[in-house]
């Protein structure tokens, strides 16, 4: 599927390019920022396609042709500046909606939670091995610590 770009001030095409599918919702497709899926007419010499948003179509009319001292300047991407490089990849929002969200996950309280969980974990891990050495399950050599260290090994900690 292709999306069309349009100029953000003027709405004049600017180009097209494939976009992918959405990761979330594989059925549906990744629209950038000023763009649309709606596809642009063939634009005659003299011509340019302006996208009217409230239609989602394009309309054709006269070119403008820019003054050379108009001419725009591009900047490499290494050069951009924060803002500039999320506006390019079209998540020029994101801080500001981040900014909006009323949850935001305060770093002691998350990791209060981790250690309460590990401490949970390690009472469960106890438990099982106390039940599964009386009862003769495993045997005495063969407890859930085995069993931990073989994960442990596997995470690579």
């Amino acid at each position: 599927m292709n999306v069309y770009y349009y100029d953000p001030d003027t709405f004049i095409f600017t180009g097209a390019e494939e976009t992918y599918a959405d990761p979330l919702e594989p059925h549906k497709y990744v629209k950038p920022e000023h763009a649309t899926f709606t596809a642009v007419p063939t634009v005659p010499s003299g011509k340019q396609a302006r996208f009217v948003s409230a239609s989602d179509s394009w309309v054709l009319e006269d070119a403008v042709i820019p003054s050379a001292s108009a001419a725009p300047t591009t900047t490499a991407f290494e050069d951009m500046t924060y803002q500039e490089r999320l506006n390019y990849y079209g998540l020029g929002d994101l801080q500001a909606h981040i900014g909006t969200l009323s949850t935001v996950a305060v770093a002691s309280t998350v990791q209060s939670q981790i250690e309460d969980l590990y401490d949970l974990l390690g009472q469960v891990k106890n438990d099982v091995n106390a039940l599964n050495i009386t009862k003769g399950i495993y045997g005495a050599n063969h407890t859930l610590d085995d069993v931990d260290t073989r994960l442990t090994t596997l995470e690579g900690s």
